[in-house]
C-alpha cells in the first residue's frame, strides 16, 4: 500500500457501488454533476456481488465515461411481483416492476382534508380501501393501481422486507415536489397494544430504510401514552373525526426535545382524511411553534375527496 498500488486480490475485494444518489444539479459547461447523497458505505458495496462484477466490467476501460441504462442491471427475483419474491438486494431503482408501479403525480391527489396547512404533503402510491367509491358506482380500478394497493396491504399484514420499495416510492414523490432538506424523520407512533401484540411497526420500518435513502436520522419525538385504535373508534364506535381527534391528542406526546428542529418530515404509512397526521403536527406545534413540517406516506386512499378531478385512476 506505500507504494501507492493495492493488489489484485483486493481491488477486486473493493469492487462495487458504494455511493448512490440522486441528480440535483448538472452544470454542463464545466461538465459536472452534482449529487443528493442518498446511501453510502465506507466498508462494505451496496451492490451485490454479480452486479458489481457487471459494472465493474463496464467501468474497466480508463478515460470512458459510462452510463448504463437501468435495465442492463437486473434485480434478483422481484419480491413485488411475487409474494415468494426473494430480492433483499434493494435493487428496486434498476428493476422493471419497481419503475411500473404508478407514483402519484403532484397534481394527482388532494390534501387530506383534515390536515391542515403545513410546507407539504407527498404520498407515494394509491390504496384501495375495501369500500371504494368508484367500484360501488360500477368502475374499475386500473390494474396498475390494484398493484399499488396489494403491495401496501401485502407490508401492512407482515411482509416487512416491502418497506423498502415503499420507502423509495416516499423518496421519489418528495423530489417530484421539491420536498428536501430535512433535519429528522419523525414516524406516527404504533399503539402500545399492537406492539404488545407483535405487530409490524410500519411506520418504523419506513422510516429507517427512508432515512438511508435521504441521509436524514430517525427521532422518535412522538409516543403513545396509551392504547387507541382509529379503526375501533371511527368504525365500531362511530366517531366523527374531530371526536376522535380529541382521543388521540390526548393520547399523543411530544418529547421537548422537538424544541430544537427547524424542519421535519412527519412520516405515516397511509394517509385518509389526515386527522393521525393533524394530531402530530399540533402536537409539534405545540412545543416547536416555528418548526417547518412536512407530511409524506407511503399510501393515499382512493376517496372521493382525495383524487383530483380529471385524474383517473378507473377504467369504465
Amino acid at each position: 500500500m506505500r507504494s501507492g498500488f493495492i493488489s489484485a486480490d483486493l481491488a477486486s475485494a473493493l469492487q462495487g457501488v458504494y455511493l448512490k444518489g440522486r441528480i440535483r444539479q448538472v452544470d454542463v459547461k464545466r461538465r459536472r454533476a452534482r449529487l443528493r447523497v442518498g446511501k453510502y458505505s465506507q466498508h462494505s458495496p451496496l451492490t451485490d456481488a454479480p452486479t458489481s462484477a457487471l459494472l465493474a466490467n463496464a467501468v474497466a476501460a480508463r478515460s470512458a465515461q459510462v452510463f448504463i441504462f437501468p435495465d442492463i442491471v437486473d434485480a434478483k427475483q422481484c419480491l413485488i411481483s411475487s409474494i415468494n419474491g426473494e430480492c433483499y438486494s434493494n435493487s428496486c431503482e434498476s428493476c422493471p416492476s419497481w419503475r411500473h408501479l404508478p407514483r402519484i403525480g403532484p397534481r394527482s391527489n388532494s390534501w387530506p382534508h383534515r390536515l391542515p396547512e403545513i410546507e407539504g404533503f407527498a404520498a407515494a402510491y394509491w390504496v384501495i380501501p375495501s369500500r371504494c367509491y368508484v367500484m360501488q358506482s360500477g368502475g374499475k380500478i386500473k390494474e396498475s393501481i390494484r398493484r399499488t394497493s396489494e403491495l401496501f396491504y401485502r407490508f401492512k399484514f407482515g411482509e416487512s422486507q416491502l418497506a423498502y420499495p415503499l420507502a423509495l416510492g416516499i423518496a421519489n414523490s418528495l423530489d417530484l415536489r421539491g420536498l428536501h432538506d430535512f433535519e429528522c424523520i419523525v414516524p406516527i407512533p404504533l399503539s402500545p397494544n399492537k406492539q404488545k401484540a407483535g405487530e409490524i411497526n410500519r411506520t418504523a420500518r419506513l422510516s429507517k430504510e427512508l432515512s438511508s435513502l435521504l441521509d436524514v436520522p430517525v427521532s422518535k419525538l412522538l409516543s403513545l401514552k396509551w392504547s387507541i385504535s382509529k379503526h375501533t373508534l371511527r368504525t365500531h364506535q362511530h366517531l366523527s373525526a374531530v371526536q376522535f381527534e380529541l382521543k388521540y391528542l390526548q393520547a399523543l406526546n411530544v418529547r421537548p426535545v422537538a424544541k430544537r428542529y427547524r424542519r421535519i418530515l412527519l412520516l405515516d404509512d397511509v394517509a385518509t382524511e389526515g386527522s393521525t397526521l393533524r394530531c402530530a403536527v399540533e402536537r409539534i406545534a405545540s412545543v416547536n411553534p416555528d418548526c417547518e413540517i412536512v407530511a409524506a406516506s407511503a399510501g393515499h386512499m382512493v376517496l372521493r375527496n382525495t383524487v383530483r378531478p380529471g385524474k383517473s385512476i378507473m377504467i369504465s
